[in-house]
């Protein structure tokens, strides 16, 4: 049975609701909402991704109301159809809004900041090691 806004509105945590097992409501086609012991909503989308079991969360209700989070578990199943993993792609849009937490976006700001300290053969020795050996590998996390 489909959930609707009523229905939501009215579930509770049960009894057998834990802090690590939540009660589920499905609505279908992998859209759950989980319901924890604290009483707050969560929407999930569960689905499988090379033959592993994985979930995606969407939002807490009322932020995310039925219909959008039906529209985004019907976006992630897009991105499975497209041979794209949802969480990849999902932290993808995190980094590119949020560029400014990016390693190599705090080092390059450090090595600014330190350019008026070094002297020129230092620093230009330490920041070729930096773009040589550090960069490549985790510049982008």
């Amino acid at each position: 049975m489909s959930l609707t806004h009523t229905i939501i509105n009215k579930l509770t945590p049960s009894e057998k609701c834990t802090p690590s097992r939540p009660d589920k409501h499905s609505d279908g086609d992998g859209l759950q909402l989980w319901v924890r012991h604290t009483g707050n909503k969560v929407w999930i989308s569960a689905y499988r991704w090379q033959g592993k079991q994985q979930s995606l969360t969407l939002g807490k209700y009322p932020v995310i109301t039925l219909q959008q989070a039906r529209q985004r578990n019907l976006e992630i199943k897009q991105l499975i159809h497209e041979g794209i993993n949802p969480k990849d792609k999902k932290k993808e849009k995190l980094a590119e809004q949020d560029g400014s937490r990016l390693f190599d976006t705090i080092a390059q700001t450090w090595y600014a900041d330190r350019k008026t300290f070094l002297a020129s053969s230092t620093f230009s020795r330490n920041y070729s090691a930096y773009t040589r050996d550090v960069k490549p590998v985790i510049g982008q996390i």
